[in-house]
């Protein structure tokens, strides 16, 4: 068992626009597609979402992404939990949060994407889960992440479109929380 940055989020993060975002921070390209005559949705290349060994989990795999602050690339997977529970009352007999979830290694540029990812959905952020601080960043829920139509849905389209890949400085940023490294 390793060091893992616990991303928390809310049931409004649909997986599709998780994959997305998270794709679109490490690198990939993202355009504004038509989806009818009269509306657009954002296109991410290298994502692939699929069902997964663990029944209340899917995979997200994201091809030829960014790994850290020296732009070398590679295939990166994660694992979507769509229930993700964590903490527990004083007695031990209830969990304290719940909502969707993603562990991901405690390097650098995973604190950093899953702040990014926060900021844009909502939620928590577990910098280092084997320290002793549980929530190291957060961010209210979005409103417009349950858009299904007209202009809410083009407003979350475009939103999703404006999100810009990390930086090497917002990588780096992260080193000292990071249990790995970049």
């Amino acid at each position: 068992m390793g060091v893992d940055c616990r991303i928390f989020l809310p049931h409004t993060a649909g997986l599709r626009d998780v994959a997305d975002v998270i794709a679109i921070l490490l690198g990939k390209k993202a355009e504004l597609a038509p989806l009818s005559e009269n509306s657009v949705h954002c296109k991410v290349e290298g994502v692939e979402v699929k069902n997964a060994a663990v029944a209340t989990c899917a995979e997200i795999n994201i091809t030829d992404a960014v790994w850290g602050s020296d732009g070398k690339r590679g295939d990166r997977w994660f694992l979507y939990h769509f229930e993700f529970n964590e903490g527990h009352t004083a007695d031990g007999d209830y969990h304290t949060r719940s909502g969707r979830g993603i562990l991901a290694r405690c390097t650098s540029i995973n604190i950093a994407m899953a702040v990014e990812l926060v900021k844009f959905f909502g939620g928590e952020v577990d910098f280092n889960d084997a320290d002793a601080t549980e929530v190291d960043f957060k961010s209210p829920v979005k409103k417009d992440t349950l858009a299904c139509n007209g202009k809410g849905w083009e407003k979350f389209q475009r939103r999703m479109f404006a999100v810009q890949p990390l930086t090497k400085a917002q990588v780096k940023s992260y080193l000292k929380h990071s249990a790995y490294g970049v």
